[in-house]
């Protein structure tokens, strides 16, 4: 199996989820699967918002 993690980052919630759902969407496309819920977080230094989502997919060897 394999498994990565993929991110957004940007000024606004709304840019984040945005960036976010396109990576999830273009993943989704190429065989990845969500893996759990997303991770949000604003950081109060500098106002930027950061999100994240584990992605898995199947090897060839578990398919079958």
């Amino acid at each position: 199996m394999e498994y990565q993690i993929i991110s957004a980052v940007g000024e606004t919630v709304t840019e984040v989820c945005n960036k976010l759902e396109e990576r999830v969407k273009f993943c989704l496309k190429n065989g990845w699967l969500p893996q759990g819920g997303i991770s949000f977080t604003k950081y109060s230094a500098t106002g930027l918002c950061f999100a994240c989502q584990a992605m898995i997919k199947e090897s060839k060897e578990e398919k079958n």
